[in-house]
């Protein structure tokens, strides 16, 4: 089955919560991109902003950061997780596997353009899902790699 999941990239609560009211009754899951300007260059919403999201879909995160071990282990919701291969070493892979043992979310990965599926190897057996980028992480509008 394919399932279309709106990606939502704001700066603001108020934009997140009218993104979120606008396809919420078409869909049954939203993707929130968070960015710290570390990983990419541009920044998102903060956590606090993710405090108390309508019910009624599930969330999926895609942390476009460092340390994503960190802004996980903060909000520690059941949902699912999406971190760049490039963040990931062994000591934050333990740590993000831990959170979600504790929590009961899930941990995807996700590829970069440039990134070969070899870097999967180590934790592809701990992931519920890959994303595959086809453009640089951090925008919205790019063309497609």
């Amino acid at each position: 089955m394919v399932e279309v999941v709106p990606a939502i990239l704001v700066k603001s609560r108020e934009e997140l919560l009218e993104c979120i009211a606008r396809v919420r009754e078409s869909v049954s899951v939203v993707h929130i991109d968070m960015m710290d300007n570390e990983f990419v260059p541009n920044k998102t919403i903060g956590l606090e902003s993710l405090a108390e999201l309508p019910n009624g879909v599930s969330y999926e995160f895609h942390w476009m950061v460092k340390n994503p071990e960190r802004w996980i282990a903060k909000i520690n919701r059941n949902h699912l997780h999406l971190v760049h291969v490039e963040t990931i070493n062994k000591e934050n892979w333990g740590a993000l596997k831990k959170i979600c043992a504790s929590s009961g979310c899930r941990l995807g990965l996700v590829l970069n353009p440039e990134t070969t599926i070899e870097k999967l190897g180590p934790y592809i057996k701990d992931v519920s899902r890959v994303l595959v980028m086809a453009v640089h992480p951090g925008f919205y509008g790019q063309e497609y790699i």
